[in-house]
């Protein structure tokens, strides 16, 4: 290969053990924020949250519900939250699953915990229902077992809702850098300490992180960044093989 392509720098550190050679880029996937820069507010997103949650502190879960996302380290922090804090915030999920199983072990696993009324599933979201509820809500977690390029993160940031996130978030050392993340380890036990101090700390000082966001992601310097990965490739390429000449007769 000319060059290879990484989309964050943890991703980079990973992959150099197996590429042999020091011709490796970073650039972010190349995605369209502009529904993030005049936010809706929160009222669109409210009607599809339960009453109980709408004047509770709020988690946010988005994303699709699978074993590699790890709902299940945010359930069992909320639950230990409880055990310690009548006031404990609600859990939005937002998202669906492929295997109906699963959910339904998600829910059975809320319900376990004591959280049936705390934990609200609320189902696929998009559009300007997904902006909104990235503001309705005051913090987000997806902490993935592996995630090279999580775009939600990114949102939650754009939209002015911090986030925690874990190492096996590829971005985290990205995200971390904006000011709006916090990076924690991957145990229920740690994720349920380093709520409360992100909640505290609440969301008005997200401004600048939502600048650096945007900043880090606009359309033109990715773009740039692509075109100089793509003159990179080229310096390095071997020369392509002649073509051989038709058959004739």
């Amino acid at each position: 290969a000319g060059l290879v392509h990484c989309t964050a720098g943890e991703e980079m550190t990973q992959a150099r053990r197996w590429i042999g050679h020091d011709r490796v880029r970073v650039a972010p996937l190349l995605f369209d924020l502009s529904s993030f820069r005049d936010l809706p507010g929160p009222e669109p997103a409210l009607a599809r949250i339960p009453s109980a949650a709408r004047d509770a502190t709020r988690l946010l879960f988005l994303s699709r519900l699978h074993p590699i996302k790890r709902l299940e380290l945010v359930i069992d922090a909320l639950a230990i939250l409880t055990r310690s804090q009548p006031d404990a915030p609600h859990l939005i999920v937002a998202g669906t699953a492929e295997d109906p199983a699963y959910e339904r072990s998600l829910r059975e696993r809320a319900a376990a915990a004591g959280l049936a009324e705390r934990v609200h599933f609320i189902g696929f979201i998009s559009g300007l229902e997904k902006v909104s509820l990235y503001q309705a809500c005051d913090l987000f977690i997806v902490p993935s077992g592996h995630e090279n390029f999580g775009y939600v993160h990114f949102e939650a940031l754009a939209a002015g809702t911090p986030a925690l996130v874990t190492r096996g978030v590829q971005t985290w050392s990205e995200l971390v850098a904006t000011g709006g993340a916090d990076l924690v380890e991957d145990s229920a036990e740690a994720i349920a300490r380093a709520i409360p101090p992100r909640l505290t700390s609440g969301k008005s000082a997200m401004g600048a992180a939502r600048d650096a966001t945007f900043a880090t992601l606009d359309a033109d310097r990715v773009s740039r960044l692509y075109a100089g990965m793509y003159d990179a490739a080229r310096e390095h390429s071997p020369n392509p093989r002649q073509a051989p000449a038709p058959a004739t007769r």
